[in-house]
């Protein structure tokens, strides 16, 4: 089964780069009217909505081809009051990776009104991947950490993130510094004072 649907662009201001800058209770307000629109829109367009177990949603914005392209990241954000719509309207359980995949792309077209296109199809669910194991290493004992010690990267000359970190001074430092400023300052003192005298 594949649904199409044809629906108006969402707002700017929910796109990643936008939410940001903005308050929450703006986006929770922007969000919670886009939801309302989507349901409207997409339920004008489906009557009768069908329950997927498991599907594939791809989200493809249409924008003429002189404007400014959004990225397909910014549109993530912006899709996600029509995914919650669809799943209040009953379309999925949830949004999550356990019942949707979801795909984003952008398609020019000449002399055209920005909309977005979504197309909803039956896919089977991922197969799980296997669970991950410690491997150790030959002759050590499985209690042994298989991540080597800060002492053994150091010999082996590998990077720490602590050694590539400006090195910072401690306090005994910094009032090692004052007392060698504030020795300078009297011995310059002193110096002119002589020079004077």
């Amino acid at each position: 089964m594949e649904l199409e649907f044809r629906l108006t662009m969402p707002p700017t201001k929910l796109g990643t780069n936008h939410r940001r800058r903005l308050h929450w209770s703006v986006i929770n307000d922007l969000t919670e009217r886009s939801k309302v629109l989507y349901q409207a829109e997409v339920r004008e367009q489906c009557p009768e909505i069908p329950y997927f177990e498991y599907a594939h949603v791809t989200f493809e914005q249409v924008v003429p081809s002189f404007r400014a392209v959004v990225d397909n990241d910014n549109l993530s954000g912006r899709a996600k009051p029509v995914l919650d719509a669809m799943v209040l309207l009953g379309m999925f359980k949830d949004d999550n990776a356990k019942h949707v995949e979801v795909t984003y792309r952008t398609r020019l077209q000449q002399k055209c009104e920005p909309w977005l296109r979504v197309l909803v199809s039956t896919a089977n669910p991922p197969t799980p991947l296997p669970t991950c194991s410690t491997s150790t290493t030959a002759g050590a004992s499985s209690s042994s950490r298989s991540r080597p010690r800060k002492s053994d990267r150091a010999s082996t000359g590998e990077p720490s993130l602590t050694n590539l970190l400006p090195k910072r001074r401690s306090s005994r430092t910094r009032a090692g510094s004052r007392a060698r400023a504030l020795e300078k300052l009297t011995s310059r003192r002193s110096v002119e004072d002589q020079a004077e005298g």
